[in-house]
């Protein structure tokens, strides 16, 4: 039938390109022969007449009317191959679908045909190969089925007229609606707006006129606004409580919440804005504080002080310039507060001798020699540490005898 049609086609295309051929050259001849009899009727008349004039013209007028016939005789071929070619086409398409469901139709029912029985040498071994078959056999077979449904409908659409494509057109239409406006009702249950109004998007573009998805808009912009205005509402009382105790980690994470569900709303941003203003000055102030109580311990010579300031500083702001440029001095602080300490201790150590308190210098003494082993203090309270225990010793041997 192919082979037909091709031959066909062929021959029509030769007939226009005759028919074509022939009404140019009717044309050309005809006004050929206008200009010959005028030539020659005036000639014997002599002179030029009306009357030659209109023989002329009527010669041209059959000519021009005769090749006119052929052109529109060469169109109508010209249509012809046309529909020669579509019906062409779409029997090849039909014919291609139907050979696609033979064997998509047969494949299924040659798969199980080469299961593999197994045997008892390796039972484990084999039974947890044949599972993975068994799962790939069943993906192929559904999507063999849904490759099958595809070409149905592929099919039927090619043969269906105008009016019931527009049928089918609307069937679908309307379940894709249904769909979409399903979707949309579950995400606006769960708050998911960006994808709500992206799919409320898709739906207009879609049916632009519906007036049931100019309700389902209306629906979801108000509902919008009211979950909007509740949970910025929550976010505040939330985030002034937040801010009263200094908590700014859980409070950007309120406001980074309130971002994702509404990431394009003003009033969320300014809500974030005015976070993070609120921190900056919460921030600077307790600096100045913490450098206030620094500056003043160091003029006090409170090394202890002034190490806990200083750490307190590096811990909550390790990139602010002054923190940085205290980081350089901490050794030299540390120093200084360790000879504090360890001066402390030995006065410590030398007003419990003076008082005869002999196990708590001790307790002391070890506690500098631990602490500070290279310096001078702990090597002096070393040798004066057997000293100490030896009183210590002597105390315990009178408590006996005053209390004999």
């Amino acid at each position: 039938m192919h082979k037909s049609m091709r031959i066909s086609t062929v021959g029509v295309e030769f007939l226009r390109f005759l028919l074509i051929t022939l009404g140019v050259v009717l044309l050309i001849g005809s006004i050929a022969a206008a200009a010959i009899f005028a030539v020659f009727a005036t000639r014997e008349a002599g002179g030029f007449k009306v009357a030659i004039l209109l023989n002329a013209a009527g010669i041209v007028l059959c000519g021009g009317l005769l090749s006119m016939l052929m052109f529109t005789l060469s169109a109508v071929l010209r249509l012809m191959a046309l529909q020669i070619h579509q019906s062409q086409a779409s029997q090849s398409t039909f014919e291609n679908l139907q050979s696609a469901l033979v064997l998509l139709q047969q494949k299924p029912r040659e798969t199980p045909a080469k299961s593999v029985e197994p045997t008892t040498s390796e039972p484990h071994l084999l039974s947890s190969a044949t599972h993975p078959a068994a799962s790939g056999t069943e993906r192929n077979e559904s999507t063999s089925v849904q490759t099958i449904e595809l070409l149905q409908q592929i099919r039927d659409l090619t043969l269906m007229n105008d009016r019931q494509r527009g049928q089918w057109a609307g069937r679908h239409w309307a379940k894709r609606k249904e769909s979409l406006a399903k979707l949309i009702d579950r995400q606006i249950t769960l708050g998911e707006w960006t994808a709500a109004f992206a799919r409320m998007d898709d739906l207009e573009t879609l049916l632009p006129e519906d007036a049931e998805v100019h309700t389902l808009r209306e629906r979801l912009t108000s509902t919008h606004a009211s979950r909007l205005k509740e949970d910025v509402a929550a976010a505040r009382v939330q985030l002034r409580h937040l801010m009263s105790i200094a908590a700014w980690q859980q409070a950007e994470e309120v406001t980074k919440g309130l971002q994702q569900k509404y990431p394009h709303e003003a009033e969320v941003q300014h809500i974030v804005q005015n976070l993070q203003k609120e921190r900056a000055a919460f921030e600077q102030e307790d600096q100045e504080r913490l450098f206030q109580e620094l500056h003043e311990a160091t003029e006090h010579r409170q090394w202890v002080r002034v190490i806990q300031a200083a750490d307190e500083l590096l811990r909550r702001y390790p990139h602010e310039k002054r923190v940085e440029k205290l980081r350089k001095d901490l050794p030299t602080i540390r120093e200084n507060a360790e000879a504090q300490e360890r001066k402390e201790q030995e006065e410590l150590f030398k007003d419990l001798l003076n008082r005869q308190r002999y196990e708590e210098a001790a307790a002391v003494a070890k506690g500098v020699i631990e602490k500070h082993p290279s310096s001078q203090a702990a090597q002096q309270l070393t040798k004066l540490l057997p000293k100490v225990e030896e009183l210590i010793k002597q105390e315990r041997l009178k408590k006996p005898q005053a209390t004999g």
